[in-house]
């Protein structure tokens, strides 16, 4: 038995590896996403279920996926855009839960993947602010994408504080809450923290800052982002977050 599940992983890692160089070896993000579509997938019955939830919302998905998409376009325009649906690795079904059922990841300019576990309550409005929020970082990646090779912890952050701003625009009532995960003066001790590594290039600090580790509380470099374009959009009405 145990040599079946290991052949069983192989093959299907192998088979997810294939699909990652079919369809996203070329995108922008590639080798940040790479492991995360590799991801080995025992609990092969968890999996089937979720696949079978997706398929029975499959009308709802979509709708909210076009509707997010239109919405998002009356402010920012990305054409050509492709959304990819993916079910929840039962590895994963914990992190989804505390993101209302969503997982939204930007491949690059011209491709989002979403992970939908359509058994998690409130999942249907956390779609389309997720849409929302990749639909920014794709139209960003097709803008700036290449223009610099310094990507660092302060353009991190930036980068999905301008996502959940852009997404909260358009979906005021919802409420993220990786952008919540600190209190005021949570995010004015963790600034004097970080404010001295904010030029670092340390994906692996960076990491650690956005999701969290032993050394920083979970989404904190998310409540961070959020709190730093929030505040510049609130002094500056001639800032847009799309930008």
């Amino acid at each position: 038995m145990q040599t079946i599940k290991k052949l069983t992983a192989f093959i299907m890692k192998r088979y997810s590896l294939l699909i990652y160089n079919k369809y996203f070896k070329k995108s922008e993000y590639s080798a940040i996403f790479k492991d995360f579509i590799a991801s080995p997938i025992n609990n092969f019955f968890e999996l089937k279920q979720s696949i079978d939830r997706i398929s029975i919302n499959k009308t709802t998905i979509e709708n909210k996926i076009i509707g997010a998409i239109n919405k998002s376009r009356l402010s920012i325009f990305n054409e050509s855009l492709t959304i990819y649906v993916l079910p929840v690795n039962p590895n994963f079904k914990q992190v989804v839960a505390g993101m209302s059922g969503i997982i939204g990841l930007t491949a690059g300019s011209k491709q989002i993947i979403l992970t939908i576990e359509p058994d998690i309550l409130g999942w249907e409005s956390m779609l389309e602010y997720a849409v929302a929020h990749e639909f920014n970082h794709a139209y960003w990646t097709n803008l700036n994408f290449g223009k610099s090779t310094n990507w660092t912890l302060l353009d991190y952050l930036v980068f999905e504080g301008k996502g959940d701003c852009f997404a909260h625009s358009l979906y005021p009532s919802v409420i993220a809450p990786w952008t919540m995960a600190l209190t005021e003066n949570q995010i004015s001790d963790l600034w004097n923290t970080i404010e001295p590594n904010l030029q670092s290039k340390d994906i692996g600090l960076q990491t650690e800052i956005m999701f969290g580790s032993n050394n920083y509380p979970v989404w904190s470099g998310y409540s961070v982002g959020y709190d730093i374009v929030r505040t510049a959009l609130e002094n500056n009405k001639n800032l847009k977050a799309e930008y």
